[in-house]
């Protein structure tokens, strides 16, 4: 593809994407397709295959992105498209893959009543406790994550979901995390704090209960990226792959911002 093909593609872009009306000025429209050109090219030069996918795809990634209120632009490390093979059509095809803090931040943005209070990595030397359970108001109740029969810091991780009078509290053990990455085909000392992280939010948006449309799509984007590496035999490693990240060691404290 060259640069005046992806400068056609970037313009056959923008009318289509007033007509959906998911962005709120022309500027913010300007930018995120800059940002989607500035991906293409890099794609070509690197010789990788986002350039190759289908516009309808490299479309509804740019759609959803505005959907969940995210930005394409890097320096924010919230979502990323890339460009898989997809063995059954045999086509290039662009998926979203949003990073634990996109995916945080997705929650946040979505006005569903609820926000994410906190969202880190627990290590055996931490005290981790909160008042409250998951059904009932908020009570002078003390939790404390189980402890881990890894040898080694990590205990699991945790997330706390709060909305008015209640807070929902998701964990998932360090045994978890080891068999999924057992399952993408990864190593132990291969897992780094998105790995951990992203599944933790995954955790979350099956436990919740809600109508919301943001939060559905958040569900759905996740749920076809992990059924399409399935089924043609990807690794769910990408999304470690293509954000900033830190590793588990690095990670005493990881907690995801309200913007």
């Amino acid at each position: 593809m060259a640069h005046t093909e992806i400068q056609s593609l970037i313009n056959g872009f923008i009318e289509p994407l007033r007509k959906e009306q998911c962005y709120t000025n022309e500027k913010t429209l300007a930018h995120e397709l800059f940002e989607l050109e500035k991906a293409l090219t890099k794609s070509v030069a690197k010789g990788s295959l986002l350039h190759k996918a289908t516009e309808n795809s490299l479309f509804k990634c740019v759609v959803n992105t505005a959907k969940l209120k995210l930005s394409l632009r890097a320096s924010l490390n919230e979502v990323k498209i890339v460009g898989i093979n997809d063995r059954i059509t045999n086509s290039v095809e662009a998926k979203l893959m949003v990073s634990a803090t996109g995916m945080a931040r997705a929650l946040n943005r979505s006005n569903a009543g609820f926000t994410i209070e906190a969202l880190k990595i627990v290590f055996s030397d931490e005290e981790v406790s909160w008042n409250g359970c998951t059904e009932e108001s908020i009570l002078a109740e003390r939790y404390t994550l189980p402890t881990s029969q890894l040898k080694g810091s990590v205990m699991g991780s945790v997330a706390v979901i709060a909305s008015e009078n209640t807070k929902m509290v998701i964990t998932v053990t360090a045994e978890e995390i080891l068999e999924l990455a057992r399952l993408n085909g990864m190593t132990g000392n291969q897992i780094n704090t998105e790995f951990f992280l992203v599944h933790t939010l995954k955790r979350v948006l099956k436990n919740l209960v809600t109508n919301n449309e943001s939060v559905q799509l958040l569900a759905e984007i996740a749920g076809e990226l992990d059924e399409f590496l399935f089924q043609n035999k990807n690794s769910s490693k990408y999304s470690s792959k293509y954000f900033k990240t830190e590793s588990i060691d690095q990670s005493r404290q990881h907690i995801i911002d309200n913007q």
